[in-house]
């Protein structure tokens, strides 16, 4: 009888071990995780102002203007401090409205950016590709609507 006893008690103080040893390890990856979450917020926020460095300066576009056969020559200034610039130049139509947006705000979403009512576009193989409203680049005789950095 006291051999199951003791045997019992082995067996019951190995569970306890097994289950605090247990517990122990679902903290640390509880806090591992947590850690994880963490450096990917972080390497998301280096990221995106790697790309609001990469911005700043002037890009330019010509892209048809809407339902006319005509372009129009877009200019679109990034600026310190999430601030851009948008003007329409050198429209081959007078029916053109010509945009002039100053000193407007911008957000970056990862590798979009967003111009508030003025559209996203989208920062790839550095260049900047106008996003239709459903996210998609927009696209005319299947030629992207894309802005090229002007070399300073």
């Amino acid at each position: 009888m006291k051999k199951v006893f003791a045997l019992i008690a082995i067996a019951a103080a190995s569970l306890l071990l097994a289950s605090c040893n247990g517990k122990k390890n679902a903290d640390e990856e509880a806090t591992e995780g947590q850690e994880m979450v963490e450096e990917g917020q972080d390497q998301l926020a280096a990221a995106q102002e790697e790309i609001a460095t990469q911005l700043v300066g002037v890009w330019t576009a010509t892209m048809p203007v809407a339902d006319s056969g005509k372009k129009a020559t877009y200019t679109l200034t990034f600026k310190d401090g999430n601030k851009f610039d948008l003007v329409e130049a050198q429209a081959e139509t007078a029916a053109s409205k010509l945009l002039n947006v100053t000193d407007a705000d911008y957000t970056l979403d990862a590798n979009k950016v967003v111009l508030g009512e003025n559209g996203q576009l989208e920062f790839a193989d550095g260049k900047l590709y106008v996003l239709n409203e459903d996210g998609t680049r927009a696209t005319q005789d299947e030629v992207d609507y894309v802005y090229t950095k002007v070399v300073e």
